[in-house]
């Protein structure tokens, strides 16, 4: 061009810099390679359990999936990121006239292994080999009942549809709601969410659903043993209830369901949530959500006549849907995709056999982040924090108002200071995890000691005790306990403070007491006084030595020592020991106890010699590095 020099490239074909040994008596996983040759052969070394309800890794990202069922069910499974491809088996046309693909043949089909549920067929008739004619393709399914995953909720309806799970209703053993079936009403929606994990709502965040929706904490009233929850649609609220918390779920008023109307069925409920107990603490009223069921607000219409890709739908009821290519034969050409309906399709393969097989196109989705946001306070700093499930998250990016503020540390936690009284929204990312997302609402320090006030008294603290102490410490620095009662929150005298049950001290007539922890570990601090109820609360002691960083070879060697070097940071205060830990691949392989000075650092080196060649991870903390290692050089020379 007049601009530029151009180069046009059509074909591009790249391998990995970085190889994996494949050797005999190499080990992947729980396999051990015990052939190479034309063909790679793999074994299992030592025996293994396939246990209820479990998932047991081979070697890499597969694995076997046991059913939660009396009965031994298992399966293999790869596990998988990002959009990917699942085909059924391959038929060869000019031999086979007639094939009927179902769950057990083609994994895209929608497939309960706990239940042992599967309900999609597709029936193919060939002829002459290279053509489907009208109404010889024919898909039907039917609804069958499964298990919540919060099994106190009992069992609901599902049909596999288009290969994905669709909710066909409710039946007469779910335990929140009364029957209803919307096949029907020409209506299936996705099922979005079937979840028995245990979360934590908190007031000034959000619990995050699917498709923009949200639950969130109004107000909190102990006494009453009552929740005034609150659901948002893109930030905007579409309904709001009174729930009585409560460990059993067979009691309606301890779940929040959302209801909307299903064709001719009244108020079904499209979000369910079961809230478990409620509680309050100095800073936010809190409820513990331990399930979740939510369907998709977007309906897929399935009516007779209905036309889904080249399929029609001939039938509807009750019992099940079929469909058909009623107005479309198909020629089955080399190399052909032809697209059936929405994510199923089948592909001929580029040969004179023209092999094919059907293929369903599946999203591969991480466990959701949610994140919790405390009410926060123009110019002051608030940790914000990540989990998924029960498990705290590192490395999750957070983000409040599209510009990125961080990442979390190894508690999940980050710190940040909101300059201005508003509501952010706050965003949280990690590879391998879907998105999650809160708001968190900014007030001024009056307008918080106001919202505090309010909440305490509605909390009504007479004579509960509050500790007041940092979550986390230094071993060896002194930290303040202070412990306080009631509504005004008095600090209380001669209140008996215990750590794990072993008393450390009386609060002063301040109400603190100043101590510090000699070992690292999570503690359970108690403060108890006569005539008041007890508290508790759980704080984390940590080293005050830090590796900050990790020195290691650019390439090395088997057999040959590799030189490791690690450089501890004491950031407290008092001098402080530790013992560090060398790790190769996840494998300590070196350790040693180091001293450091207050405010010092120092270099400890480790010895590790290689045993194989190919990529090592050296590990110490949370710093890693990788090495490369070779063959050992010879250092021997031939003189002639």
């Amino acid at each position: 061009s007049t601009e530029s020099d151009l180069v046009t490239v059509d074909g591009l074909f790249q391998i990995s810099d970085s190889y994996n040994s494949v050797e005999e008596g190499d080990k992947y996983g729980k396999m051990e390679v015990t052939q190479v040759s034309d063909t790679i052969q793999m074994e299992n070394e030592d025996t293994f359990s396939l246990r209820r309800d479990s998932t047991t890794n081979i070697f890499g990202d597969v694995g076997f999936l046991v059913a939660d069922s009396e009965e031994l069910r298992f399966a293999p499974i790869v596990e998988r990121s990002g959009v990917y491809d699942v085909r059924g088996t391959v038929i060869d046309p000019s031999e086979t006239s007639e094939f009927t693909w179902t769950p057990y043949n083609f994994e895209g089909f929608y497939y309960d292994i706990d239940d042992d549920v599967g309900t999609e067929r597709l029936v193919v008739t060939i002829s002459g080999g290279t053509r489907i004619n009208e109404d010889d393709l024919v898909y039907s399914t039917s609804p069958q009942p499964v298990d919540f995953e919060f099994t106190d909720w009992g069992r609901y309806d599902v049909i596999g549809f288009m290969a994905d799970k669709y909710f066909a209703g409710y039946n007469n053993l779910t335990g929140f709601t009364d029957e209803a079936s919307v096949i029907n009403e020409g209506q299936l929606r996705r099922i979005l969410l079937d979840s028995d994990d245990s979360q934590t709502i908190a007031s000034g965040s959000v619990l995050p659903l699917q498709e923009g929706y949200e639950l969130r904490i109004k107000e909190v009233d102990l006494n009453g043993n009552k929740v005034y929850l609150a659901l948002a649609k893109d930030g905007r609220e579409v309904d709001s209830k009174v729930v009585t918390p409560s460990t059993d779920a067979k009691d309606r008023a301890s779940n929040y369901m959302y209801e909307v109307d299903m064709g001719s069925q009244r108020d079904v409920p499209m979000i369910t949530a079961h809230i478990e107990s409620v509680f309050t603490s100095v800073e936010s009223n809190l409820a513990t959500v331990d399930a979740i069921f939510q369907v998709s607000d977007s309906p897929e219409s399935v009516e007779e006549g209905e036309v889904h890709g080249r399929m029609k739908v001939q039938s509807l009821g009750e019992d099940e849907i079929t469909m058909n290519n009623a107005d479309s034969a198909i020629t089955l050409s080399r190399d052909r995709v032809v697209d059936i309906m929405e994510n199923l399709r089948i592909e001929v393969a580029d040969n004179n056999d023209r092999l094919l097989a059907p293929i369903a196109t599946k999203t591969g989705e991480g466990s959701t982040i949610t994140v919790t946001v405390p009410a926060a306070v123009v110019n002051r700093p608030v940790s914000i924090s990540a989990r998924s499930g029960t498990e705290a998250l590192s490395a999750v990016q957070i983000s409040v108002n599209g510009s990125n503020i961080g990442t979390t540390d190894i508690t999940g936690s980050v710190s940040y200071t909101p300059g201005s009284t508003g509501t952010y929204s706050v965003v949280a990312r990690k590879i391998g995890y879907l998105a999650g997302t809160a708001s968190m609402t900014v007030t001024t320090a009056s307008e918080a000691s106001t919202q505090a006030a309010i909440r305490e008294a509605n909390a009504t603290l007479f004579k509960q005790l509050t500790i007041n102490a940092p979550a986390e410490v230094i071993k060896g620095e002194n930290f303040l306990i202070t412990v306080v009662e009631g509504i005004n929150q008095t600090t209380v005298d001669n209140a008996l403070i215990s750590l794990d049950d072993e008393s450390i001290g009386n609060t002063s007539a301040e109400g603190s007491l100043t101590y510090s922890a000699n070992a690292t570990g999570e503690y359970t601090l108690k403060a108890e006084k006569e005539g008041f109820d007890s508290a508790t609360r759980t704080i984390t002691v940590t080293s005050s030595l830090k590796v900050v960083n990790l020195t290691v070879p650019d390439v090395g060697y088997v057999a040959q020592a590799m030189k490791i070097s690690a450089i501890v940071q004491n950031v407290g205060d008092v001098d402080d020991s530790r013992m560090l830990e060398l790790k190769v691949n996840d494998t300590v392989v070196d350790s040693k106890n180091v001293t450091v000075n207050a405010g010092q650092n120092a270099t400890v080196n480790f010895s590790y010699k290689p045993t194989d060649v190919g990529l090592n991870r050296f590990g110490m903390d949370d710093v890693t590095r990788t090495v490369n290692v070779e063959k050992a050089q010879n250092s021997n020379w031939l003189i002639a």
